[in-house]
Formats: structure tokens, sequence, C-alpha cells
């Protein structure tokens, strides 16, 4: 299990490095972000800073001693970016004995400006020692189709490790990132975790879980839900833990001219509306706790309204499936007052 959750973190920055080498809409770039608890103690906050591209150059984190509530130097990462805005590698360093060390670089080789191969390191007293190889390949359309993963043994010589399969929606959004993790002994991939990705319909993520694979079975481990204004940009991002539906931690992001960050309240809140029972095969209830007059409509996966339900006063309202194929759905809540909605997903089985 620790091995899993190294693997885990090792892909969110994977994640991370591939979201930084394709964003490229300034306006939208975080200039800062603030990690904090369920209780609203700070965690850390990171400070971004983008070249002419709008591609991410440094991100500077501090963290908070709730002790002496003070901040101080965290970790550093610098980013070196090619004039094609391709990131040719990236150094992080940590805060110590008040210096910056040195203690990972990641160094990437591109081919038609496609990643093809990424070595990362660690800084030792001896220099620098290669961890992990990443190794990528495409689909035909140019969508990630895999990253292969491999470690390094004493003598420097590459073994399997993890690969990583990608599997798309119709949209061609990302649906789901299946991990394999190389078993030596019999010389097979064992499937051990997956994330699934959901999407509202203005193609912004919503939502992504992690599941593991256990004893034969899948286990939910943790997600987050993704929260925007109504202006499209991410504002606060909530870590939960699946097993229980407590919340770990929080982010909240700000952008370039806005002084402060927006509260909480100003974003829509999936987790105040339910749907129960899900899956279902007849009928389902969804509830909110807002008050106000709201409208829910139903679509199947291409768009397609199913369900239209106007004028909903009672923070409650009945979902029939009854004539609805077996198959994934979403429904919109909307604030007809307002015009906030939470968009969410539920399964019919038959």
């Amino acid at each position: 299990m620790i091995q899993m959750r190294f693997f885990t973190k090792c892909t969110l920055s994977l994640a991370l490095l591939l979201l930084v080498a394709f964003t490229s809409n300034a306006q939208n770039n975080p200039i800062e972000s603030y990690r904090f608890n369920p209780d609203f103690t700070p965690r850390d906050s990171s400070y971004y800073t983008y070249n002419g591209q709008g591609k991410l150059t440094e991100k500077h984190t501090v963290s908070y001693n709730a002790n002496t509530t003070t901040w101080s130097n965290s970790s550093k990462e610098t980013y070196l970016i090619d004039g094609q805005g391709n990131v040719l590698s990236k150094l992080t360093l940590t805060w110590k004995n008040n210096a910056w060390e040195e203690s990972f670089k990641t160094t990437n080789t591109y081919s038609n400006n496609k990643l093809t191969v990424a070595v990362i390191e660690t800084k030792t007293s001896a220099g620098w020692v290669k961890l992990n190889q990443l190794e990528y390949s495409y689909t035909q359309d140019g969508k990630t189709d895999s990253i292969n993963s491999y470690k390094f043994d004493n003598a420097g010589l590459k073994e399997n490790s993890t690969r990583t399969k990608y599997i798309y929606a119709t949209s061609g959004k990302i649906a789901e990132r299946v991990i394999e993790r190389w078993k030596a002994s019999s010389s097979t991939w064992d499937v051990t975790a997956k994330w699934v990705y959901l999407y509202d319909f203005s193609d912004r993520l919503i939502k992504e879980e992690e599941d593991n694979f256990i004893g034969g079975q899948w286990f939910h481990i943790h997600h987050f839900k993704y929260n925007y204004s109504s202006d499209d940009k991410l504002r606060i991002k909530e870590h939960i833990n699946s097993a229980t539906s407590q919340p770990i931690d929080n982010e909240g992001y700000k952008y370039e001219g806005e002084d402060a960050f927006l509260p909480v309240n100003t974003v829509v809140k999936e987790n105040s509306v339910k749907l129960y029972p899900n899956p279902f095969s007849h009928t389902a209830t969804l509830s909110w706790d807002a008050k106000g007059t709201y409208t829910v409509t139903v679509k199947d996966m291409s768009g397609k309204v199913l369900q239209n339900i106007e004028t909903v006063t009672d923070n409650k309202v009945r979902i029939d499936g009854t004539h609805f194929k077996q198959g994934v759905y979403f429904y919109t809540l909307k604030n007809v007052d307002n015009g906030k909605q939470t968009i969410g997903r539920f399964v019919i089985t038959h």
C-alpha cells in the first residue's frame, strides 16, 4: 500500500507536468493557491509565475506552522520551456538550512512536439541518480495512449515498474486512467488502481476518483471535486475520503487582478445535492439543501434531454428511469433565481 501511495503521488505530479505542457490560456492560470484543512486551518500556499506564452515557469510553495502562526519556505519548482511551449525540464528544490537545495529533476525528450521520454533523477551526495524513466505512446489522433514507467537498479539498469493506460470518452476527454504494476515473479502486469474522470456539459472537470484493486475487487480510496465560479474559473478543489465521505483538505485558487480568494459560498457545492439510490432500476430521489425554485434536467451520454422538470420548490424530485436503457446518465439541477447549477451522474441497471 505504501508503494501504491508513492506511485499515485508520482502519477499526480506527472499529470501536473502534462497540464503545464498544454495549458496556454494565461487568463485561466491561477497566480496563487491556498490549501487548508476542513476547519480552515492553513496548510500551505503556492505562488505561480508564467512566461509570455502563459506557460508555468515557477511554482513557489510556503508552508504554515500552526504553533507559531508563521509561514516559511517549503519547496520550489522551476520549469524550462522551449519556443513551442514544451516543458524541457523541471527542477524541484527544497528549503533546508536557510537555503534552497536541489532534490529532484525531470528531463523531457520530444518528437514532433510530443513528449516521448521523461527521466526523473534525485540529488545525492555523489550527484544526480536516475530513479525512473517514463516512456509515452500515442493514439493515431495524438492522444496519450499509455505511459510505461521503469525504475533503475543499483547498476543503473532499467526494469519494468508500472504502466498507465488511458481510456477516452466520445468527447475526447480522458474517462479513465488504469494503472498496472509489473509482477516480476510471474512476468505479468497486475491491475492495481484506476482514476475515473467526470465532466459537466461545458467539458469542465468536476470530479476525479481513485479506486484501488485489492483482493480481487475495487475499493474507493479518495476523490477530488472541482468547483467553479460563474466566470468558469476553478475556485475550490475538495479532497475527500471516499470511504467516509469526510473532507481531507481543500484548495482555493486566485487569479490575476484579484485581491482575495472567493469565499466558498460563491461556488456551487455539489455535496449539498444527493441522489438515492444510485445505481437504480426504476426510480430515485434527487434532493438538495438550498431553498429556491429549481429545474431538473436529465440527459443521456450524447446530451439528449430525456426528462425536464420545471418549477420545483420543495427541495426534492423523483427521477423516473423505468423506460431508460441500462447505462450512465447525467442530471442538471439549476437554480432559476441565480442561474447556479449542479451536474451529477447516475447509473441505470435493469
